[in-house]
């Protein structure tokens, strides 16, 4: 598993990093893609401003 946060973290862009577990990597787009969406979600709403109907 490789962790590229660090690179635009050191940049001063803000930057989250999770691990779905008990997938595989294209399972993301299967099994994993809620629990993903949910948190890309969350993270464009908290940086770059609020949910639009």
């Amino acid at each position: 598993m490789i962790n590229l946060s660090p690179k635009p973290k050191s940049h001063g862009v803000p930057v989250a990093y999770h691990v779905v577990k008990g997938i595989t990597h294209y399972g993301i787009y299967r099994e994993g893609f809620e629990e993903a969406t949910k948190l890309e979600l969350e993270w464009f709403t908290k940086y770059l401003g609020k949910e639009k109907p």
